[in-house]
């Protein structure tokens, strides 16, 4: 009966907090299975693989429910997966950040310790209750994955959603868990301890985006295949005995007369022309989309690594902290 009293009187203290953090992703999972379940009834699985691999299939009966599933998928789908770029970090500033700060702003925290054969134990009891969430943001993280199967189906790029469905996801909320605490044990009061953590999870957010390219770049790239979906980083002409050639080596072949025909068409439309007449191609150099979802290992460990630290940097805080 103690420990179910210790129970309720932490959850009076953060009953708006965490019955946020746990609605917030109940509702945003049960908004995914609802945007799949209308997007099944606006057009059939056959339509959207036919749009994925030629457009120009889709023509026919097609043509009305594709429509109509665009529609859809650019008014809600979307901000469907935005709203799950956000939503682990939603949960861990509104669940872990008042923890240590309203002890501290409200100058409870002797009092609470005191409960408590140490402050660690006293924090490994208040963690324990952000297991709430966990429900919700597992049903947000599998309701964003057949909706991520289906843009990738109707020929959306799916390494751009890599963190936004699936395992990643709970893994990304436990890094904004630990961001939300530490930025509690710092800043010792609630409102600006939230804020800070928001600038804190876009700065990992930002600097694990950059991380991303940086790899991308160390990435050997290929001649995407026509149709082959990727992250395209240049344009190259291949002459036609398959030799490589730069924009500038390429445009250089063309006679004066055509190129002063280019004159105020900042896309070269006559030579360009003039080129593929004579067996020149434009191909498209990058990355297979494949290949990009190599990431989510790193991203993984990136985040996770992010949300390591700052648990354990969080203790060692609340250690030090002299209550007022």
């Amino acid at each position: 009966m103690a420990r179910v009293r210790s129970f309720v009187v932490r959850f009076k203290r953060r009953r708006f907090e965490l019955v946020a953090a746990i609605a917030v992703p109940l509702v945003v999972g049960l908004w995914g299975i609802a945007i799949v379940a209308r997007l099944d009834a606006a057009a059939p699985r056959s339509c959207v693989t036919a749009s994925g691999l030629d457009e120009a299939a889709t023509a026919g009966p097609c043509l009305g429910p594709m429509r109509a599933w665009w529609g859809l998928m650019t008014a809600e789908g979307d901000k469907f997966m935005a709203a799950m770029a956000l939503l682990p970090f939603i949960v861990g500033l509104l669940a872990a950040g008042p923890i240590v700060a309203r002890e501290c702003e409200e100058r409870t925290a002797q009092t609470a310790w005191w409960l408590y054969p140490s402050r660690r134990r006293w924090l490994i009891a208040e963690l324990g209750m952000l297991l709430a969430v966990v429900p919700g943001v597992t049903l947000a993280a599998v309701a964003a994955s057949p909706l991520a199967e289906l843009r990738v189906a109707a020929g959306l790029p799916g390494a751009s959603d890599v963190g936004l469905n699936g395992p990643l996801v709970l893994v990304r909320t436990f890094a904004g868990l630990g961001i939300g605490l530490l930025a509690g044990a710092l800043v010792r009061r609630v409102l600006p301890g939230i804020l800070f953590a928001a600038l804190v999870s876009w700065a990992l957010v930002f600097g694990v985006g950059w991380a991303r390219d940086q790899w991308v770049a160390t990435l050997p790239p290929v001649v995407l295949a026509e149709g082959e979906r990727g992250e395209v980083t240049a344009w190259e002409w291949r002459s036609p005995d398959g030799e490589a050639l730069s924009d500038a080596e390429a445009m250089g072949l063309v006679p004066e007369a055509v190129a002063r025909l280019d004159a105020g068409q900042p896309q070269a439309v006559h030579s360009m022309e003039w080129l593929a007449g004579r067996g020149f191609r434009l191909v498209a150099v990058g990355v297979p989309e494949g290949t990009l979802y190599g990431w989510a290992l790193y991203e993984g460990v990136l985040f996770g690594l992010a949300g390591f630290v700052a648990f354990g940097v969080s203790f060692a805080i609340v250690e030090r902290i002299r209550p007022r």
